[in-house]
C-alpha cells in the first residue's frame, strides 16, 4: 500500500554511461506528477515515481532483521541480506544487473503513532557494473497525516458455539480508502457501508 506525498520531491541525476537512465541528466519529480511511497521501517520503503515520459522504481531496504534508522548503508546489495542494506533502482524496468556501488543515507525518518511514515528524507548513489556513470538523487518528502478511525459497535451479542466464542453484531466505519485489519477469524453474514 502506497501514498502521495503531501509536499516535497524526489530528485534524480545520472551521470552519462550511467546503464539505468541512459542519458545524463536530472529529473525532478514533486506530488503532482506520479509520486508514491509505501513500506514501513522493518521493510524498508519503496518508491514509484512518474510523469508523462517515463517511470522510476527505488527500493531502499534495512540489513534482513533490522529496521531502517537514520544513517548511512554503505555497500548496499540488490537484495540485502544479515549486513548489507538492499538498494534497487529500476527506470522503465531497466535496473543495474549487479552493482559495483551502492548506498543510501537516511538523513531523517519520523513514523507516526501506529508506524505510519510521517517524513523522511534521503540520498543515494549507484554504479552499475560494467558502467562508468553514476546515478544519484535525494528525496525529502512529508507525508499526510495519519488518518484517525472511528467505529461503532452496535447489537451486540456474544456466546459460546461448542468452544468456539462468537461475537455478532454491526461494526460501522466511515469510509478511509483502505481496509480494516482484524485479528483473528472473521465471518461476515453481511456488511453496510
Amino acid at each position: 500500500l502506497a501514498d502521495t506525498p503531501q509536499s516535497g520531491s524526489l530528485t534524480i541525476t545520472s551521470e552519462p554511461d550511467d546503464w539505468v537512465s541512459q542519458s545524463a541528466g536530472t529529473r525532478t519529480f514533486a506530488p503532482e506528477d506520479t509520486l508514491s511511497i509505501g513500506g514501513s521501517r522493518s521493510t524498508g520503503h519503496r518508491v514509484f515515481a512518474a510523469n508523462v515520459t517515463e517511470f522510476w522504481d527505488l527500493s531502499f531496504k534495512p540489513p534482513t532483521g533490522q529496521l531502517l534508522t537514520p544513517g548511512v548503508y554503505s555497500n548496499a546489495a540488490a537484495t540485502p541480506d544479515a549486513t548489507h542494506a538492499g538498494l534497487s533502482i529500476s527506470r522503465m524496468g531497466r535496473a543495474c544487473q549487479s552493482l559495483a556501488s551502492a548506498s543510501f543515507e537516511i538523513v531523517s525518518a519520523e513514523y507516526a503513532a501506529h508506524g505510519q511514515l510521517s517524513k523522511l528524507s534521503l540520498n543515494f548513489t549507484q554504479q552499475c557494473v560494467g558502467s562508468t556513470g553514476t546515478l544519484s538523487g535525494s528525496m525529502s518528502v512529508v507525508m499526510p497525516p495519519e488518518p484517525v478511525m472511528t467505529y461503532t459497535l452496535t447489537g451486540l451479542q456474544n456466546g459460546y458455539v461448542g468452544r468456539e466464542p462468537f461475537v455478532i453484531g454491526t461494526f460501522s466505519c466511515p469510509p478511509t480508502g483502505g481496509g480494516v485489519a482484524i485479528d483473528g477469524t472473521l465471518t461476515q453474514g453481511s456488511l453496510s457501508a
